[in-house]
């Protein structure tokens, strides 16, 4: 399931941070001119303000099943590995973690990115709730400007994940062909 719902809050994230930016960037002293010698979005920055908020509401909502779905495949790659059981046996904890696959590696730098990205986010929506036309504070900005690559870097492992490891995926298609075989109930 995680690998088909997580474009949604990836989605609805990626355009929130980016909104964020455009709205500090044609609110700041020191880039209104530059933008504004592009293009004047002074008549649009309620919109920008109120959209970017309704997409961080979304993308928070959408990210609670992608996180759950995402937790639920990462600790069938943790227990697969027997990481914990490893570790737990192992008195050298570091030496565990070295041996880990890639995949594990990738997966726990993932979870924690995404973890960042979607505690940020609602940090966002809960302080800008009651702010007047949802607009974004210059430190909502400042977290948007910080989560925006934050997201795309997490994105891409997630892709790896997926594509360059089968994480998600190939276990089902597995299962699929045992059961054809007769090999798995």
């Amino acid at each position: 399931m995680h690998p088909a719902i997580v474009h949604f809050p990836i989605a609805f994230l990626t355009i929130t941070y980016a909104m964020d930016i455009l709205y500090g960037l044609s609110t700041h002293p020191q880039t209104v001119s530059w933008v504004r010698k592009a293009y004047d979005l002074t008549p649009y920055l309620g919109e920008i303000a109120r959209f970017s908020y309704l997409t961080n509401t979304l993308g928070v909502a959408m990210a609670i099943p992608a996180v759950l779905t995402g937790a639920v495949e990462l600790m069938a790659l943790i227990k697969r590995q027997d990481i914990l059981n490893k570790l737990q046996k192992s008195e050298d904890k570091a030496d565990v973690a070295k041996r880990m696959h890639r995949k594990v590696k990738v997966g726990l730098t993932h979870a924690v990115l995404n973890d960042v990205g979607v505690f940020a986010a609602g940090f966002n929506w809960w302080t800008r709730r009651s702010t007047a036309g949802n607009a974004p504070t210059d430190v909502n900005i400042l977290v948007s400007s910080i989560c925006l690559p934050l997201l795309m870097l997490a994105a891409s492992l997630g892709g790896m994940l997926v594509y360059g490891y089968g994480v998600g995926v190939r276990r089902q298609g597995a299962t699929r062909r045992l059961k054809e075989e007769g090999k798995a109930e």
